[in-house]
Order: structure tokens, then C-alpha cells, then sequence
């Protein structure tokens, strides 16, 4: 998290996102730490199918390695911000997620 203060650049924030694995696998990038084995609660995941900065391929690997934790959206016409794309949506989706807690 420290990392983010000293992101320049699109280039240094791919690098320090690549650099943030919690798998257990390597990403040819950093070493897994196996941190997603110590998430207990449910994980809300939502992903753009359009998104550009992070390909679908890791949410749905995440979503994955969550198994039964997660509750796994896609976006058909999304970027890399579902926020901003589907606000509505987000915002059921989130409300929903918390409702449950």
C-alpha cells in the first residue's frame, strides 16, 4: 500500500498491481505470497469485460481461488471502472453484498 505514493507513472502502477499477488502461484512478475488462503469472510468482485488495464483472466482467477467466498460479477460493456460505467448497478450490487452481512 506504501507502494502507491511513489506510483508515477501507468507503467510503474502496472508494475506495483502485478507486484500485489496474494495467490499462490507466481505471476511472472512477484512470487505468491498465499495471502488468499487467510480471507475468511465473502469477497464482492466485480469486473469489466472490456477492461483494459487488468484482463478479465484475473478476476476470474480470483474469483476462482475464492471459491464459495465469491460473489463474481461481469460486465459485458464495462472498462476498467464499473463504478463510473454501470453506476446503478454497482450500487444495487454493493448495497446488496453489505445487506447480507
Amino acid at each position: 500500500a506504501e507502494q502507491w505514493g511513489a506510483c508515477r507513472s501507468a507503467q510503474e502502477c502496472f508494475l506495483i498491481l502485478n507486484e500485489f499477488n496474494i495467490s499462490d502461484e507466481d505471476n511472472e512478475v512477484s512470487k505468491g505470497t498465499s495471502e488468499v488462503n487467510k480471507i475468511k469472510g465473502p469477497v464482492l468482485i466485480m469486473h469489466g469485460k472490456k477492461d483494459r488495464t487488468i484482463d478479465i483472466k484475473g478476476a476470474d482467477k480470483t474469483a476462482k481461488m475464492l471459491g464459495d467466498k465469491a460473489e463474481y460479477h461481469q460486465f459485458e460493456e464495462s472498462g476498467h471502472c464499473v463504478l463510473q460505467d454501470y453506476p446503478e448497478e454497482f450500487k444495487k450490487l454493493v448495497g446488496d453484498f453489505l445487506a447480507k452481512k
